[in-house]
């Protein structure tokens, strides 16, 4: 269901919805619930965080893939502006 909100990403830029997921996060598009969303997932600690998982997937592998895995997020950059 929440790939549907992504959907104009994934289809504009080629994204993945993990992808989209953080775009929208980073560039301000969320509305007020995924604003709300993203703040608990931002704060979460590990064992929150796995809660939150189960609820949110794609979210929560987005957030994961943007705070951990070193490069991520520039290359999704790279994509959103045209690379």
């Amino acid at each position: 269901m929440a790939i549907v909100s992504y959907k104009w990403l994934m289809e504009k830029y080629g994204l993945e919805p993990e992808e989209a997921a953080v775009v929208e996060w980073q560039y301000g598009y969320c509305g007020g619930f995924h604003t709300a969303l993203w703040d608990a997932i931002s704060l979460a600690d590990e064992i929150n965080l796995l809660r939150l998982e189960q609820g949110f997937p794609i979210e929560v592998r987005g957030y994961k893939k943007f705070t951990r895995e070193q490069g991520w997020w520039q290359a999704v950059e790279f994509k959103v502006k045209g690379g």
